[in-house]
């Protein structure tokens, strides 16, 4: 057959050769679009700076500006989310145990976000705009104030109606503290304020950008934290 094609003047070997090219061409361009589809798009929020936090992870240079993107803003409040994740840590010690019981009143987490993140992040003047969280604690029934927190499950339903939305990059920083990095999506997983729906666990978005509510144990180190934080629109006139 290949003799016939020759004498009709048709190389079948540049033809395959062409058809190769055509194949790899079509493919890279499949990839790149598949790439493109997995990547954080927050093209729709206002990022703004406030407060500092280690970022670049050379604590000699000290701390860097610290990114926002806005939630949601009226006229007595500018509701905001980290835009990347800061740092990566464990939600609770010990949840592993049988039985353990996991919230967020008592937690690891909230005992960094507060003793360690409130206040490195943001100078005496900052702190006095900040609006407090106030809520109950699922599990303990309490009534509590925070600063600064995680989004909720619904929150980040509301917020970042999207996968893509809710896909989460991180900072040297936090990639320095062993964050989990999917190389496909280049997103971590990021821990919610709720309860997981198994014992000893807690919600969170996983690197695909999906709501995780079955939850993942609260003990794993290589969560992103992801904050939000309430703040007097005049904070950003400063």
């Amino acid at each position: 057959m290949y003799e016939e094609y020759q004498k009709k003047g048709i190389d079948m070997r540049e033809n395959s050769k062409v058809f190769k090219s055509i194949v790899l061409v079509l493919a890279a361009v499949m990839i790149a679009a598949m790439f493109s589809a997995c990547r954080v798009d927050l093209s729709g929020y206002e990022t703004v700076i406030f407060g500092e936090f280690e970022q670049d992870g050379k604590l000699e240079n000290g701390q860097e500006p610290l990114e926002w993107i806005i939630l949601e803003r009226t006229a007595d409040e500018v509701v905001m989310a980290t835009k990347y994740g800061v740092f990566a840590k464990d939600y609770y010690i010990g949840s592993t145990k049988k039985g353990a019981v996991v919230s967020w009143d008592d937690s690891s987490l909230r005992k960094w976000v507060r003793n360690t993140f409130y206040k490195k992040t943001f100078s005496d003047e900052q702190k006095k705009y900040i609006i407090d969280q106030e809520f109950t604690d699922e599990v303990t029934g309490k009534k509590l104030k925070d600063h600064v927190s995680l989004l909720t499950v619904e929150e980040a339903r509301k917020y970042f109606p999207s996968d893509k939305a809710r896909l989460l990059e991180e900072t040297e920083y936090a990639n320095l503290s062993k964050a989990y990095k999917n190389t496909f999506t280049q997103s971590g997983w990021w821990w919610l304020r709720d309860m997981g729906e198994k014992e000893g666990s807690a919600a969170f978005v996983n690197s695909f950008g999906a709501i995780i509510t079955g939850g993942n144990y609260a003990c794993y180190e290589h969560a992103l934290v992801r904050l939000i934080v309430h703040i007097k629109p005049e904070a950003l006139q400063q």
